[in-house]
């Protein structure tokens, strides 16, 4: 399973073998601007999809409009396209696509909650993993053990 916390301009990611975690991290996007940040992390995450030779779940956050402000800045389009082109870029035929929707996996947690809850969740399954460098990384791993049953 690859689970993903989609954004315009950093992608947290976390790569799964069952209940193992192999890879984590954050992709930051690199150009002038967004389109271009969101080009180059689609296509880092194309590349880390190629290595798997086998269907895979593809998780990620569903993008919702967490307050007027968001739905009105157009940043809820940006991050709709954003989720689309990212999963797009995995995906190849077979593999499941599963949007998981914020209040579903992490209800009103903040980032800092959400950080340590994961932890935590890692923690008790006996899970290995890097240490955690952003809530972006954070929220990935998160997706994916909600997605496992294990958040």
């Amino acid at each position: 399973m690859i689970s993903i916390d989609p954004s315009v301009e950093n992608v947290g990611y976390a790569l799964w073998f069952d209940l193992e975690l192999q890879l984590q991290g954050t992709m930051y996007g690199q150009g002038n601007d967004w389109v271009e940040k969101l080009n180059h992390a689609a296509h880092n995450l194309s590349c880390m999809a190629e290595q798997i030779k086998r269907s895979i779940t593809i998780a990620y956050e569903l993008p919702q409009a967490l307050s007027n402000v968001c739905a009105a800045s157009g940043n809820l389009v940006k991050l709709s396209i954003a989720a689309g082109q990212l999963v797009g870029s995995i995906y190849r035929g077979g593999d499941l696509v599963v949007p998981v929707p914020i209040p579903k996996w992490k209800g009103n947690m903040s980032d800092e909650q959400t950080k340590q809850r994961v932890e935590r969740c890692l923690r008790i399954n006996k899970i290995k993993h890097e240490e955690i460098k952003s809530f972006h990384e954070a929220d990935a791993i998160g997706i994916g053990l909600y997605q496992l049953g294990l958040f």
